[in-house]
C-alpha cells in the first residue's frame, strides 16, 4: 500500500470549511457519509462535526440502499 494513501483529507475539508465559513459565511455546514466509510467519517468527527443521525437507506450505489451518517458542523461565534 502506497504510503500516501490515506493522506490529506483532513486537510482538504479543512480548508473546504473555512472556504465555507470565512468566503460564502455559512452558518453551517452538513456532511452524509457512508456509515462503512471509516476514514471519511473519522476526519468529520477530528475536524468538530457532530454526528446527528443515521438516514436509512438513503443513498444508492449499483442499485443498492445505504444508511449513511448525517453530521453537520456550526459556525462558531
Amino acid at each position: 500500500m502506497p504510503s500516501s494513501l490515506n493522506t490529506g483529507a483532513t486537510e482538504a475539508v479543512s480548508e473546504v470549511i473555512s472556504y465555507g465559513f470565512h468566503t460564502l459565511h455559512l452558518k453551517r455546514i452538513g456532511a452524509i457519509v457512508f456509515l462503512e466509510n471509516e476514514a471519511s467519517n473519522k476526519v468529520l468527527l477530528k475536524l468538530g462535526f457532530e454526528k446527528e443521525g443515521v438516514l436509512k437507506n438513503y443513498m444508492y450505489q449499483d442499485d443498492i440502499p445505504y444508511d449513511t451518517n448525517f453530521y453537520s458542523l456550526l459556525k462558531s461565534v
